[in-house]
This record gives C-alpha cells, sequence and structure tokens, in this order.
C-alpha cells in the first residue's frame, strides 16, 4: 500500500512505472532526487505464498547494511514478476509511528474518526476537543460539550446532555439525562430523566 504526503521525510519513497511498483528506496538511501517523489511506502504489504521464496534473494547492500524488506519489489521486477501498487488517498490512517509526535497525529486521527462516527449517528458536539473510546455507545440527539473523556464499556442514552470538563467511565446514562459540567461519573447508572448538577460525583 502506497500513499502521498506533502513531507516524505524518512519514508521510503516508491518509484512507479504506470501502477506498477519499479523499486522502494530508503530515505537513508535515497538520492536528492528520489527524495523529492512524494509517493511513499506505508509498510502494509501483501505477497502471495508461491513469491515468499524472494525474500531470500534480498541482499544488504545500503548505507545501513540492512536486508530490508521493501527490496522484495525490485526482487520481483528482475524475475519478471510485476508488483501492482495500491494508493491509499487517506494518508494520516496509514502512516508509519516512529516517534511521539506520529503517536500524537496518529491518536487525534483516530479521535476525529470515533468523533465522525458518532455524528453520522446523530449526536452533536460542541467541539472536538473530546475524547471517546472505541466501545461507547451514544444514543441520538445527545449533545456533548467540550473537554469531556468517556471511556470503558460507557452506554449513553438518547437526548443525553453532558456537559464540559466530565469524565465518564464504565456507567450507562439511561435517555434524557442532563449532567452537568465538572462532573465525575464511575462505574453508575443513571436513570432516565435524571439531571446531575455540575461538579458531582457518582462513583460505585
Amino acid at each position: 500500500m502506497i500513499t502521498s504526503i506533502n513531507d516524505p521525510t524518512g519514508y521510503g519513497r516508491v518509484l512507479l512505472e504506470g501502477d506498477n511498483i519499479k523499486y522502494i528506496i530508503e530515505d537513508a538511501d535515497a538520492s536528492p532526487e528520489e527524495k523529492t517523489i512524494k509517493e511513499i511506502n506505508t509498510g502494509i504489504c501483501i505477497i502471495p505464498e508461491k513469491y515468499i521464496s524472494l525474500i531470500e534473494k534480498i541482499g544488504c547492500n545500503n548505507k545501513k547494511g540492512e536486508y530490508y524488506l521493501t527490496d522484495i519489489c525490485k526482487v520481483a521486477k528482475e524475475n519478471s514478476i510485476a508488483v501492482k501498487g495500491y494508493h491509499y488517498d487517506k494518508p494520516l490512517e496509514v502512516l508509519g509511528v516512529n516517534g511521539k509526535k506520529e503517536l500524537l497525529e496518529a491518536n487525534q486521527t483516530m479521535k476525529n474518526n470515533i468523533i465522525d462516527f458518532h455524528i453520522r449517528k446523530g449526536v452533536a458536539f460542541i467541539d472536538r476537543n473530546i475524547y471517546i473510546e472505541t466501545d461507547v455507545t451514544i444514543g441520538n440527539d445527545s449533545v456533548i460539550y467540550p473537554n469531556v473523556y468517556i471511556a470503558g464499556n460507557t452506554e449513553i442514552g438518547e437526548d443525553v446532555v453532558i456537559g464540559p470538563n466530565t469524565i465518564i467511565e464504565d456507567s450507562i446514562i439511561k435517555h434524557n439525562v442532563n449532567i452537568g459540567g465538572f462532573c465525575l461519573i464511575k462505574g453508575a447508572e443513571i436513570k432516565g430523566g435524571t439531571t446531575i448538577p455540575p461538579f458531582s460525583k457518582k462513583v460505585k
């Protein structure tokens, strides 16, 4: 799998012939001209079982003296085997995590994907400065204010309002609940129609 980014520094560059991969050159071994290429290797590949033996033909003739799996593209070409490049047009979802900066960017991408999922389900967000874990469910027409943290096996019903700076973990919030700001709800079940004042603490 390949993708394009504006700053490909640190990534292996992909040289294409049509939709075939000619070869992949690692950043450390790339020439100044090759470094201008914005098409990069994501590290995701599919190698049919019948071609696994090509790995044995990979050499280590590079600046690091390492065996690069990506060199299998060059080996395949030398053996008249075409290697297709699948272009993925959402680079933030497939970039590598090589340090704290990339880890933060990956987390932000996943966070936004989760928020977008809930928006499609009818949830309203005042701001994107919110953290929601993947197992959380939120009902239609609920409203989430900024700086809210929702984690664990949490179920939130319909028409629920969650005020800012609130933390909810492993809890069940029934329909038509109004939760004020700066609340902590952990391991609790809140009945439908309940109003929870700001700065409340509901911990089981």
